[in-house]
C-alpha cells in the first residue's frame, strides 16, 4: 500500500507466485507527492490488505507483518490515533521506519510500532540499505516469537 495524501493498493499479498514478479511490481511503484494520510494507508491494510480474501493466512499460525514507512506526521493525527486502536486490536507486529525530514514525528512511529525496539529512523531514502540487516534480525525474532506464541495457544 502506497500512501500519501490518498491510500492506494499496489497489489495483494497472493497477486504474486514468484519472488521476481513481486520485485519487479515494486520497482516500478512511483513516488506521489501529497500529505501523509497515515490514517487511509492503516485502514486499507486492516480491512483490505491482511484479509483472507487477498492472502492472509493469519488464521493458519502466520504472524501478521507490517512495516510502514513515512516521512512525515500524519495530516490527520486524530484519525491516525482512531484507526491506530482499532489497528493494535489485531495484533499485527508492526515496525514504523522514518525518512528524517522537518515533518517526521517520533512519538507518532513509536504509536505505530508494536514494540519500542520496532522503530526506526533513517537521515534519508539510501539509509534504508543501512538498517536492512537490523530490520531483518528483529523482524524474524519477533515473528518466530509470535509463532510460538500461536503454537501454545489451546
Amino acid at each position: 500500500i502506497k500512501f500519501s495524501t490518498d491510500a492506494t493498493m499496489e497489489f495483494h499479498l497472493n497477486d504474486f507466485q514468484d519472488k521476481q514478479s513481486l520485485a519487479s511490481k515494486i520497482s516500478q511503484i512511483t513516488f506521489n507527492g501529497g500529505n501523509t494520510y497515515t490514517d487511509k494507508a492503516l485502514r486499507m491494510v486492516r480491512t483490505d490488505g491482511l484479509t483472507a480474501a487477498h492472502g492472509s493466512r493469519a488464521g493458519q499460525g502466520v504472524p501478521q507483518i507490517v512495516v510502514v514507512l513515512t516521512d512525515g506526521g500524519s495530516s490527520n493525527p486524530d484519525s491516525t490515533e482512531s484507526e491506530l486502536k482499532l489497528f493494535h486490536a489485531e495484533n499485527y507486529i508492526v515496525f514504523a521506519i522514518g525518512v528524517e525530514t522537518k515533518d517526521l514525528k517520533m512519538d507518532e512511529l513509536h504509536a505505530i510500532a508494536s514494540e519500542a525496539d520496532n522503530v526506526f529512523s533513517v537521515d534519508n531514502p539510501d539509509g534504508l540499505l543501512e538498517i536492512r540487516k537490523k530490520l531483518l534480525t528483529r523482524l524474524c525474532t519477533q515473528s518466530n516469537k509470535a509463532t510460538s506464541l500461536m503454537k501454545k495457544k489451546p
